[in-house]
């Protein structure tokens, strides 16, 4: 639509995101129906911060990572090479 490729649409949209006003989000929200949303709440924010202390990876990624571990889950499918630092998950990566 814009002429990006889809490996530059992040760039893109992050210097140009007025755009996305002009982009119906719609459909893609729709996407958000067949995830189980995961509650962070004080104990995933406690353990978050102990996580972060002990490999040294940022509060998002230590979020995710307390979520997880409330949620018994073990593995994950990310490009984040942050994860691989974390020894209780198993991450596989494209």
């Amino acid at each position: 639509m814009y002429g990006t490729r889809p490996g530059q649409v992040a760039l893109f949209v992050k210097c140009h995101p007025e755009i996305l006003g002009d982009i119906s989000l719609d459909r893609p929200g729709e996407l958000f129906d067949i995830f189980n949303i995961m509650p962070i709440g004080r104990p995933e924010t406690i353990e978050a911060l102990q996580i972060m202390g002990k490999y040294g990876i940022l509060v998002n990624d230590a979020l995710n990572v307390a979520a997880m571990k409330a949620n018994r889950i073990f593995t994950a499918a990310t490009n984040d090479r942050d994860f691989e630092r974390v020894k209780e998950i198993k991450i596989w990566a494209p």
